[in-house]
């Protein structure tokens, strides 16, 4: 297993209602999701258990400034040793609870996205924090596929992120809502595992290659250069 990021999506309510957001249906279906901290302990036990060791924990969402327990979260990753990193990715919408997370050293930087962010919200954290605010100025995701695209099946993505909430571990940070985008079914689907299970295996034996879900990545061009596309016969 050669991810060196888990991303963490601790809650689903948001600020924004972006037109290119990659996680529309999964904001729907867990729009009143509060992720606990008793889960958040867990995640990070679960981690050392199984011998883990991430250079990222990425929080997401959702707006994980209107998390409630933004700040607690963030002091049990801390704390746990299970990550070198944290972050929190934002739309700088709502800063007081960033810069608490700042000021007290429980994140390292904050990202946003100069096309899905407040762009007042974000000057006032750059101007504070100054390396420790990340604004990405290229567009992560332009198009979200719902059909297959000239014959191409999905691809290894080549991504190094895997995914947690609400019990369970995805291998991609978008999977459930592309699956959910082209009416997939993620119950049926094999491509999560519980987190109490041996979640490191089943990541690794997830076969990426033929994974439906992939198409969002391939569409935006975010295929991995070491990662040969696969094509329909």
């Amino acid at each position: 297993m050669n991810q060196t990021q888990l991303s963490i999506m601790p809650v689903g309510v948001c600020n924004f209602d972006c037109p290119n957001c990659v996680q529309k249906p999964w904001r729907k279906d867990f729009a009143d999701y509060h992720m606990l901290p008793d889960e958040v302990r867990h995640i990070c036990r679960r981690v050392k258990e199984l011998g883990l060791h991430f250079s990222w924990a990425h929080i997401t969402g959702g707006e994980p400034s209107l998390w409630k327990f933004l700040y607690e979260g963030c002091q049990i990753m801390r704390e746990s040793g299970a990550f070198d990193h944290i972050e929190v990715w934002s739309n700088c919408r709502a800063i007081k609870p960033l810069k608490r997370v700042l000021d007290d050293g429980l994140i390292d930087q904050v990202i946003t996205q100069s096309g899905n962010t407040y762009t007042k919200g974000a000057e006032v954290l750059k101007a504070q924090y100054g390396g420790k605010m990340n604004i990405i100025t290229s567009q992560g995701h332009q198009v979200c596929p719902t059909t297959p695209m000239d014959n191409v099946l999905p691809a290894a993505c080549g991504c190094d992120r895997v995914e947690v909430f609400n019990g369970r571990v995805y291998p991609c940070a978008n999977v459930y809502s592309n699956m959910k985008r082209m009416g997939l079914d993620v119950e049926r689907s094999g491509l999560w595992a519980d987190l109490d299970d041996d979640w490191r295996t089943a990541m690794d034996s997830i076969d990426r290659y033929n994974m439906q879900a992939c198409r969002v990545c391939l569409a935006n061009g975010n295929i991995s250069r070491q990662m040969p596309v696969v094509k329909a016969r």
